[in-house]
């Protein structure tokens, strides 16, 4: 898929997506007219830019939540290095790898994350771009941390310039868990790039590779470039086959949640089944699982 995206600057994708939309229908979110138009502008933002702004949408407790549970549940560091325990406790003020990324399958069994997963405003903001009822695909926390121990971590990190080939197509909405200035690691994402036949030529010859600062500031303004700053609960949805990148943090660390909405499994090897378990009890989340079944087809229930 890589390799038809490259030489087609994206019509592959485009065309593959347009039979996705035709065959999959749409589902019916439970949201109020306010928020149907909210989503809808979000997903049109996205549509023009690559990058749409959803604003503080975390709130100050459930990021402060989220961030002790980042500190006390086991993540695997990364680069990987000789020595390096396969898992670690992470400690951002005092790493012992750059990067520290958590198991999925312990992101889905976290309830703050649940609820986001069937939050149905985002539900509605993946449909709206995808045009059709969205796939949960991908969920993902990371650690970016100051400390250098390997060399060859920007590349392995997705800290240089690349573009993302996952799915036909998808978006991915990123949350910002902690406060993340210029100096604590912003995303980078170069605007409109998302967009069919805005990748140079010379860039996708490369095929998928990582690409230098000044590969693509020979092609994109530094305005095009945009650093994305914010306060804990600053929340953005992207579509990451835009050129894009995490800067590599100077001061502190930056720890990030990000869920990816799909309209095909098609595509990136991933883990397929991801099982939560439950008490048994029908909460609103385990609703919202059983309601939209194709969403959530890796999801498998199993009570306690």
């Amino acid at each position: 898929m890589v390799g038809l995206f490259c030489k087609t600057g994206g019509k592959s994708n485009d065309t593959i997506s347009s039979v996705i939309r035709f065959l999959r229908p749409k589902a019916n979110f439970s949201l109020n007219e306010e928020e149907k138009k909210l989503t809808k502008s979000w997903a049109e933002t996205l549509e023009k830019d690559g990058i749409a702004p959803l604003g503080n949408y975390l709130t100050k407790e459930t990021c402060e939540d989220l961030e002790r549970w980042a500190r006390t549940t086991p993540a695997v560091p990364k680069p990987d290095r000789p020595g390096l325990a396969k898992t670690l406790i992470p400690n951002p003020e005092n790493p012992e790898a750059e990067g520290y990324y958590f198991l999925e399958q312990d992101l889905v069994n976290n309830t703050h994350i649940q609820r986001l997963m069937t939050d149905p405003k985002l539900l509605s903001l993946a449909q709206n771009y995808l045009g059709c009822e969205p796939i949960l695909s991908i969920v993902a926390m990371w650690w970016s941390c100051a400390g250098k121990f390997s060399g060859d971590a920007a590349r392995t990190l997705a800290q240089m310039y690349h573009f993302d080939m996952d799915r036909p197509k998808w978006l991915k909405i990123f949350f910002y868990l902690t406060d993340v200035e210029e100096k604590n690691g912003p995303h980078v994402f170069v605007r409109k790039t998302h967009r069919t036949g805005f990748i140079p030529k010379e860039i996708l010859d490369r095929g998928y590779a990582r690409l230098t600062d000044e590969e693509v500031s020979r092609h994109f303004s530094e305005k095009e470039q945009m650093r994305i700053v914010g306060s804990r609960g600053s929340t953005f949805a992207e579509v990451t086959r835009g050129l894009h990148k995490g800067l590599i943090p100077e001061e502190k660390y930056r720890l990030v949640l990000q869920l990816e909405f799909c309209n095909s499994l098609f595509g990136g090897s991933y883990e397929k089944d991801l099982s939560i378990i439950t008490d048994g009890k029908k909460s609103e989340w385990e609703k919202t699982f059983a309601k939209y079944q194709n969403t959530y087809r890796r999801i498998k229930i199993k009570n306690n």
